[in-house]
């Protein structure tokens, strides 16, 4: 059992060794210029993605809080397609960029929202179903979120 185990974890680890490999390969195509950290921290997310996908695999209980952090993870190891955008990068104009821009940042604190209001609802109140769950958290994100990002949302050029 203690093997089995073992083997996942080398599994998680060459998992994220490959997508640190990839962005070392893509980091040598023409891109805004981007700080080490930033890269590790890209790489980082990625590997708390892998993590919430064993979780989710392993354990019968909470599997729902596990996938939306994994999926907020995911989407924020991926938003480094952002720094490729632009004139004189990789592809792209400055307005895709800024689209872009602007979309992962709702899209990620719409995700980030959904997982801790999730998590509060999901204990308060314990005997709930899962769709009413996510009823109640969405109930209280949405309104807050098109209040919030209704500028952008209405006009793309605000």
């Amino acid at each position: 059992m203690i093997s089995k185990d073992i083997s996942i974890h080398f599994k998680i680890v060459n998992f994220w060794l490959i997508f640190v490999l990839f962005l070392t390969i893509i980091s040598n195509l023409p891109h805004q210029d981007l700080p080490f950290l930033s890269w590790l921290n890209y790489s980082l997310y990625f590997f708390i993605f892998l993590q919430c996908i064993f979780i989710f695999q392993k354990t019968p209980y909470n599997k729902s809080i596990f996938f939306n952090i994994g999926l907020l993870c995911l989407v924020y190891s991926y938003s480094f397609i952002n720094i490729f955008m632009g004139d004189n990068n990789l592809f792209g104009d400055i307005y895709l960029s800024f689209y872009f821009f602007e979309y992962r940042k709702i899209l990620l604190s719409f995700l980030l929202a959904l997982s801790i209001i999730y998590i509060c609802v999901k204990y308060i109140f314990n005997n709930l179903k899962m769709s009413y769950t996510y009823g109640i958290t969405l109930g209280v994100i949405l309104p807050i979120l098109l209040w919030h990002f209704y500028p952008f949302l209405a006009d793309k050029n605000y």
